[in-house]
Protein backbone atom coordinates (compact mmCIF):
# COMPACT_ATOMS: atom_id res chain seq x y z
CA UNK A 1 0.00 0.00 0.00
CA UNK A 2 1.12 3.67 -1.10
CA UNK A 3 0.89 6.58 0.86
CA UNK A 4 0.46 10.34 -0.02
CA UNK A 5 0.93 12.56 3.27
CA UNK A 6 0.85 16.03 3.94
CA UNK A 7 0.24 18.48 6.11
CA UNK A 8 0.03 22.41 6.77
CA UNK A 9 -2.35 22.66 3.72
CA UNK A 10 -4.27 26.21 5.79
CA UNK A 11 -7.24 25.83 3.48
CA UNK A 12 -5.55 26.11 -0.10
CA UNK A 13 -7.73 23.68 -1.45
CA UNK A 14 -6.60 24.06 -5.23
CA UNK A 15 -2.87 23.86 -4.11
CA UNK A 16 -4.17 20.57 -2.39
CA UNK A 17 -5.85 19.49 -5.62
CA UNK A 18 -2.98 20.01 -7.69
CA UNK A 19 -0.90 18.10 -5.94
CA UNK A 20 -3.05 15.18 -5.26
CA UNK A 21 -3.93 15.28 -9.10
CA UNK A 22 -0.03 15.39 -9.74
CA UNK A 23 0.75 12.41 -7.24
CA UNK A 24 -1.83 9.96 -7.89
CA UNK A 25 -0.61 10.22 -11.89
CA UNK A 26 3.18 9.80 -10.77
CA UNK A 27 2.79 7.55 -7.94
CA UNK A 28 -0.80 5.99 -7.96
CA UNK A 29 -1.16 6.07 -4.28
CA UNK A 30 -3.92 4.28 -2.11
CA UNK A 31 -4.64 6.72 0.91
CA UNK A 32 -4.56 10.17 1.47
CA UNK A 33 -2.54 11.27 4.95
CA UNK A 34 -2.89 14.38 6.46
CA UNK A 35 -0.69 15.41 9.57
CA UNK A 36 -2.70 19.19 10.74
CA UNK A 37 -2.69 22.53 10.18
CA UNK A 38 -5.78 21.64 7.77
CA UNK A 39 -8.30 24.65 7.39
CA UNK A 40 -7.42 28.04 8.89
CA UNK A 41 -6.21 30.35 8.03
CA UNK A 42 -6.41 29.82 4.51
CA UNK A 43 -9.38 31.04 1.38
CA UNK A 44 -11.16 27.79 0.73
CA UNK A 45 -11.35 25.72 4.14
CA UNK A 46 -14.81 23.95 3.54
CA UNK A 47 -13.76 23.02 -0.04
CA UNK A 48 -10.27 21.61 1.47
CA UNK A 49 -12.69 19.61 4.03
CA UNK A 50 -14.71 18.58 0.83
CA UNK A 51 -11.81 17.33 -0.80
CA UNK A 52 -10.47 15.45 2.17
CA UNK A 53 -13.77 13.66 2.07
CA UNK A 54 -13.74 12.78 -1.34
CA UNK A 55 -10.38 11.10 -0.84
CA UNK A 56 -11.36 9.54 2.27
CA UNK A 57 -8.55 10.88 4.08
CA UNK A 58 -7.08 10.04 7.40
CA UNK A 59 -6.35 13.35 9.46
CA UNK A 60 -4.69 14.30 12.57
CA UNK A 61 -5.23 17.45 14.17
CA UNK A 62 -2.79 20.67 14.35
CA UNK A 63 -2.21 23.96 16.20
CA UNK A 64 -4.59 25.37 13.88
CA UNK A 65 -7.33 22.97 13.39
CA UNK A 66 -7.95 23.52 17.30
Amino acid sequence: MRFLCVSDIHGHADELRDVIEASQAQFSWDKLICCGDLFFPGPKPLETWRLLIEHQALVTQGLQDR
